[in-house]
């Protein structure tokens, strides 16, 4: 029986659960949602270990290449902290996958190269790249060059010395202490 998947709209819920009755329907799932704008950090799956341990899935696991952050980025607490992101979305951002599409608009407003994002995104992972281009954003004043600054936070994370999260706690502090004085 062919399953049909659909996109989900501002007015869904932003959290979805399926239950498969095999890990075909499973992974046929998982395809459609990494082709239809999702990626990996967007899916969980749940399976019982006995379920694990029949289907293999511990051997079909691709390595981890990309650093992942120690904990996800609340999207709220983001867009708080780097209000002058969301500027450039046309219909709001709502969700990850909202915050991810308009960061290429972004990458290209502020003259970092394709090359700098795509490096950027492999080294730190997509929603870590995007949150430092949006404290790269927040602080655009006070840089002189968004794309070499980009590449210098990508080198420190490749050698394993840079997070994004002291950065978006600086701004989400700044952010708060501003609306405080208000």
């Amino acid at each position: 029986m062919a399953t049909n998947y659909s996109t989900a709209t501002a007015l869904e819920p932003q959290a979805m659960t399926a239950l498969f009755k095999n890990r075909e329907d499973a992974d046929s799932a998982y395809g459609w949602l990494l082709k239809n704008g999702y990626n990996s950090s967007d899916v969980h799956l749940l399976m019982s270990e006995e379920t694990r341990q029949k289907h293999h899935y511990a051997e079909a696991a691709e390595p981890e290449t990309k650093r992942s952050p120690q904990r996800p980025f609340p999207l709220s607490m983001v867009l708080q902290a780097c209000p002058d992101f969301a500027l450039f979305a046309r219909h709001g951002i709502s969700s990850w996958r909202d915050f991810v599409s308009v960061a290429e608009t972004v990458r290209g407003a502020f003259g970092i190269s394709p090359s700098a994002w795509a490096e950027a995104a492999d080294v730190m992972g997509t929603e870590e790249a995007c949150v430092a281009l949006a404290a790269i954003v927040q602080r655009s004043a006070m840089i002189k060059s968004p794309g070499g600054y980009l590449r210098n936070l990508t080198e420190k994370a490749r050698a394993g010395k840079f997070s994004a999260w002291p950065m978006l706690m600086a701004l989400w502090r700044l952010q708060h202490g501003q609306n405080k004085q208000k």
